[in-house]
């Protein structure tokens, strides 16, 4: 079927892309079930693993992104997340750490739906390979919001459900699928709506 040949079409993450994700994974493997101490004060592995993943994050942008001449809005929001990563190493609690994911998955859903309603002109500073102001490029931003959305709402469901190495599992493992995923469902449907444009 037509349908499944189009996967080979869908852009492939590459390593640099998916290692936040790599980093949480292996840090949370290495740390779990392990008493960690850091400055004398007793951390959780997953705390480590999402700081790791943060910093992993922030390095992996400045080094991509280093001799391009950036609006004022991007280091702001590197120095945001440089600030994060210690407090979220230093957490009260793990759950905490999970919540505060779902948050940001959320807030970045209501974010690029904002920007889609009152500000469509800046679709290309959302950081998407679907951003921009091509035809479809709103639909696809759309569909990359809700995916956003259903993925804190999937991670929240674990926070409540006790699970931190399933939650670990879904945020990483699942994200990267959770992308791909996506990206699928746009092309289909961009294919899909060309194809229909096209008819008679």
């Amino acid at each position: 079927m037509w349908v499944f040949r189009t996967i080979v079409l869908v852009p492939r993450p590459d390593l640099a892309g998916i290692a936040p994700c790599l980093a949480l994974l292996a840090v949370f493997a290495a740390f779990n079930g392990r008493d960690v101490l850091a400055f004398g004060q007793p951390v959780a592995p997953l705390n480590i693993a999402v700081a790791t993943a943060l910093f992993v994050f922030l390095m992996r942008n400045i080094l991509l992104l280093r001799r391009e001449v950036l609006p004022v809005d991007v280091p702001v929001g590197w120095g945001v997340g440089g600030i994060l990563a210690p407090l979220v190493l230093f957490a009260p609690s793990p759950e905490v750490v999970q919540q505060g994911v779902s948050i940001l998955l959320l807030g970045l859903a209501l974010g690029i739906l904002v920007v889609l309603r009152f500000a469509p002109d800046l679709t290309d500073r959302i950081p998407s390979i679907w951003s921009g102001s091509g035809q479809g490029a709103s639909d696809a931003l759309l569909i990359v919001a809700v995916s956003l959305a259903l993925r804190a709402v999937g991670a929240w469901l674990l926070v409540v459900a006790g699970e931190p190495a399933l939650w670990v599992l879904f945020v990483s493992v699942g994200g990267i699928a959770a992308d791909f995923l996506t990206n699928w469902i746009i092309l289909l449907y961009l294919f899909v709506n060309r194809h229909n444009e096209r008819q008679p």
